[in-house]
């Protein structure tokens, strides 16, 4: 992500209109308004408001998406084309007595169309070329993330793991309506909002990109040197980020069962594709982005890095980087009149990496935390616990670690590992009982893309793209300016 300053200003604007429309969700799921119960799908109100609500949220994505690319006409565009989609549903939806099995795949079919094209209209009338239509991508990378956050299992097992400290049901607010009693998970409901913040630096990560195609490569290492980001911003950008990323990644699997459960095998494999490319896109510009902030510091992911990804841990660390203070890099004067300062650091910390031995210590205890997730359980279950017998588990452990050593020493196993990985999951989420199915094996998809800096952190390619945009303003092929690695 290019952290420009409307870029910094639109997360804060989004982000203030995410708690707003969070909080008007809210009230909407709490009150009895005028006599009508909200708890009726077929009350008009509840249609009409849920409506508005969700045209909002569309409204403030594509206005601050105007004010970052400067692009009023494409984004007035965008919101013109999904207004109209919210007001095609209103009308089916006080037109219609019950929804049908039908009636659902047409909303969902037609969803899809309306949103896919206000992307690529945006991008059209932006870069005014046919490669703006690849724009459209960042819908398919959004809405697999989405699938996953409307899912109860990671907030499950937040409740299970807060209950053994007799925490019980934080995040359970209970209704009363009369005589009847209902209640909601309302911090589902306000991570759920804060998915537009999300799908933001998703899009401003894709866009720069299309725009500058020479940094593009598969493996999506290109990372933006972050010049300045205040506490605030950072703690935003990775609070949100991780925790869409991983809640979505748990509650997909219930997506994806459910799919599989009512017989819509089209739905799951279309589901499943938009899921790998989304936590493909979002897992690796959050780990771009994590590494870039460590370089603001004057430091190479390492422990800190990587606490910052260990649930629970991750709250004490996460105030401990807040107060982390930079370390100082030498710069000549001839550097810095030369513009270059920005890049002469990142060189400075990969080299830093590479003369601490590239986290081999880190290395070793994670082989060792990994051994005993892989094979303890499989000690303690018996072949009835899942469809797979005791001996396959222990020899799908034992190929699984080889791989993962052969991953943190070898950066051209990426690619191969996660189209590996993804597969696996797919065949135990078709194949294993949704009750006997290990959360922490879903963990380890995102795992692989966020921790590719704690083993391969010199295969970053970082790009000052400000500078890229100031020296063709009126362009979209890149300029010059690149970060070339010592092999």
């Amino acid at each position: 992500m290019n952290f420009t300053k409307e870029f910094t200003r639109g997360i804060h604007i989004l982000f203030g209109a995410s708690i707003l429309l969070a909080v008007f969700s809210f009230l909407l799921m709490t009150h009895d308004m005028h006599g009508l119960s909200i708890d009726n799908p077929n009350s008009t109100l509840r249609v009409i408001l849920n409506e508005i609500l969700y045209g909002l949220t569309s409204v403030a994505f594509w206005v601050v998406v105007g004010y970052m690319t400067k692009e009023k006409t494409g984004s007035m565009v965008a919101i013109l084309i999904q207004l109209l989609y919210h007001i095609i549903v209103l009308t089916l939806s006080l037109s219609l007595v019950q929804y049908t099995k039908e009636t659902f795949t047409l909303m969902s079919l037609l969803d899809r169309i309306i949103n896919v094209t206000a992307y690529v209209a945006f991008g059209l009338i932006h870069f005014k070329k046919l490669k703006g239509i690849l724009i459209g991508l960042v819908y398919f990378a959004v809405i697999g993330i989405v699938m996953g956050m409307r899912g109860d299992t990671y907030y499950e097992l937040m409740e299970r793991i807060l209950r053994l400290i007799n925490i019980r049901d934080p995040f359970i607010y209970k209704r009363h309506f009369g005589t009847t009693t209902s209640s909601f998970n309302y911090l589902q409901l306000i991570l759920y909002q804060m998915t537009s913040i999300t799908q933001l630096c998703v899009f401003w990560f894709m866009y720069h990109l299309i725009k500058f195609p020479k940094h593009f490569n598969f493996k999506l290492t290109t990372t933006p040197i972050i010049n300045k980001i205040s506490p605030f911003t950072f703690s935003i950008i990775y609070w949100v980020v991780r925790l869409v990323l991983f809640i979505s990644a748990v509650g997909f699997i219930e997506s994806l069962q459910n799919s599989i459960r009512y017989g819509m095998g089209p739905s799951a494999i279309y589901k499943s594709t938009c899921f790998c490319f989304g936590i493909f896109v979002t897992a690796s510009m959050y780990r771009n982005f994590l590494s870039a902030y460590m370089v603001t510091k004057g430091r190479f992911p390492a422990v800190t890095y990587w606490l910052l990804n260990v649930p629970i841990l991750h709250f004490i660390v996460w105030i401990y980087t807040l107060f982390l203070r930079s370390k100082p890099i030498q710069i000549t004067m001839e550097e810095t009149e030369m513009n270059e300062a920005n890049e002469f650091q990142s060189l400075q910390v990969k080299e830093d990496f590479i003369a601490n031995s590239k986290n081999s210590g880190l290395k070793i205890l994670m082989m060792i935390i990994l051994l005993i997730i892989l094979f303890v359980p499989s000690k303690l279950s018996t072949p009835n616990s899942t469809q797979f017998g005791a001996a396959e588990s222990i020899w799908s452990g034992i190929v699984i670690l080889a791989l993962s050593i052969w991953y943190m020493y070898d950066k051209r196993l990426l690619l191969p590992l996660f189209i590996f990985q993804t597969c696996s999951l797919l065949l135990m989420v078709m194949f294993v009982e949704p009750s006997k199915f290990q959360p922490v094996v879903v963990f380890g998809l995102v795992n692989l893309l966020v921790f590719y800096s704690l083993f391969h952190f010199d295969d970053l390619k970082f790009v000052d793209m400000t500078s890229l945009a100031i020296a063709r303003p009126n362009e979209d092929k890149p300029g010059n300016i690149e970060v070339q690695e010592e092999e």
